[in-house]
């Protein structure tokens, strides 16, 4: 599926987006809480934690690529097919 960047703005103003990252945000600061109080306990744990804080933080920043509308159109103009 291709998305414009237009596309992918109006996405991330939707009520549920931005729910969606409110609710990753109150989870990763859980789980950093939790870390705080327990680090250096269990090592295997620490690692798995701090890798859920790191999955989180992937999952709110991604973005797709985008379609660069303006080289299709200027390739369009050129008659050679866009790169995508």
């Amino acid at each position: 599926m291709e998305l414009s960047k237009d596309d992918w703005i109006q996405w991330k103003n939707l009520p549920c987006y931005t729910r969606f990252v409110e609710d990753m945000a109150e989870i990763a600061a859980d789980v950093a809480g939790y870390l705080v109080q327990n680090a250096g306990k269990d090592s295997l744990e620490d690692r798995r934690m701090a890798g859920v804080i790191q999955g989180l933080k992937w999952l709110v920043e991604w973005q797709p690529e985008f379609i660069d509308e303006g080289d299709e159109q200027d390739a369009e103009s050129q008659g050679t097919p866009a790169a995508y």
